[in-house]
This record gives structure tokens, sequence and C-alpha cells, in this order.
């Protein structure tokens, strides 16, 4: 087993601290085809899907440092989060269709994934109406369409709902061969942080990241500002 990552605290205008990031997974993506990872949180709030989309979006301008010669060095993230438009909204595509009119064969692969303002970045949106996505994620349609993308894609994101918040987020980790939980610094209640990491599959937790945590000025450089 790998070493797990330890805390890592990325800043959205930074790309070099997401590309430390996913450099610690690289040989997970590249030797053993570990190529589906799963970003949530322990709740809501954490900020899972910024961080999320800003892997993506590194992964996809950085594909020939990723890139492993066994698929098309496309990036794709995955929108499971039902009832919102964060991912969508965040990489400005339609909302709809999406993952949920997959899962009822209303659309092909192709018609649900959407290429986005990089070239080698795509999204698949969540879709419509979250009523019975609790049931169409526990299908072999969903295990299926994973297979499918794991050929087509050389990384696949999962933006998955938290963790507290629901079973699906288990169903969905289920599917991932790595997992990022995402703590927000000064918010997250250590109790809860338990918790969630109570319920996930440790073996396939890749490492935590600490967001929005801000640095104290060194003493010396206080003094000077």
């Amino acid at each position: 087993m790998s070493t797990k990552l330890p805390l890592t605290t990325p800043l959205a205008e930074d790309n070099s601290l997401f590309r430390d990031l996913y450099t610690r997974m690289l040989r997970q993506i590249q030797v053993d085809a570990h190529n589906v990872v799963g970003v949530t949180s322990s709740v809501d709030g954490e900020g899972k899907t910024t961080i999320a989309i800003n892997l993506a979006i590194t992964l996809a301008n950085d594909h020939g440092l990723v890139d492993s010669g066994k698929r098309s060095g496309e990036i794709l993230i995955v929108d499971c989060n039902p009832g919102t438009v964060g991912t969508s909204q965040g990489l400005m595509v339609e909302s709809i269709p999406g993952l949920i009119h997959y899962l009822r064969n209303q659309y092909p692969v192709d018609g649900i994934v959407k290429q986005v303002f990089l070239p080698r970045l795509w999204v698949m949106p969540v879709g419509s109406s979250p009523f019975d996505f609790s049931p169409l994620i526990r299908t072999e349609i969903m295990k299926e369409l994973i297979a499918t993308l794991r050929e087509r894609f050389e990384v696949i994101i999962l933006d998955l709902p938290s963790i507290l918040t629901t079973t699906d987020t288990l169903v969905l980790a289920g599917l991932a061969d790595q997992i990022l939980l995402v703590v927000r610094s000064g918010v997250t209640p250590s109790a809860v942080l338990g918790q969630a990491l109570e319920r996930l599959n440790r073996d396939k937790l890749a490492g935590m990241v600490l967001n929005d945590y801000h640095r104290p000025l060194p003493r010396w450089l206080e003094k000077a500002v």
C-alpha cells in the first residue's frame, strides 16, 4: 500500500499546491491504474467542490506530467451532488442533461459529458431532480459507467456528497480507487471528522486536504508590515 498523503493546504490561486497534491497520487494513477479519485468532506460547506474543480483544472493543464500513455490524457470531473449545480456552475456549463439522465437511459455518455474552457477538461453534471438518485447509483448501470469512463479518461474525479449527509457517499466512494477528504480549517469539529473517518474505507484514503488554512505571518514579517 502506498504511503498516505499528509494534510495538504491548497490555495485556489496557487496551482503549485494542487500540483503537489496530485503528484503524490501519481504512482497509483500511472502504475496501478487507480485513476478514479473521489473528493468528499465530513459535512457540507467545507469546500470540497472547489478543491475538486481546482484539482481537475491543474491535472488538465499538466497533462504531459500525468499522462501514462494508457488513456487519452483527458480529465473528467463528475458531479455526484444531486440537487446542486456547484460543479457545472463553477466550470460554466449547462447543468442538464447529466448523470441522472444517463442512469435513466435517457442519454448516451457522449450526451452528458461536456468540454469546458480547457482543451483536456470535461465535466459530467449531476443532472435534474434528485428524487431517484439514490436507487440509480446502486444499479449495475452506475458500475458499468465508471468502467467505461476509466478507459476513456486519464483521471476521473468524483465530486462526492459529504459523508455524514447521506449514505449515497459511501456507495459512490466504493466505486473510487482513492479518496481525498477535505477538512475546513477552524470549522470542522474533531468529533465530526472522527465520525467521517470511521465510515470511510481507510484503505482508499489517499489523504486529507486542509482547506481555508491561513498560515500566521512570521514575527519578523509582522514587524515589517
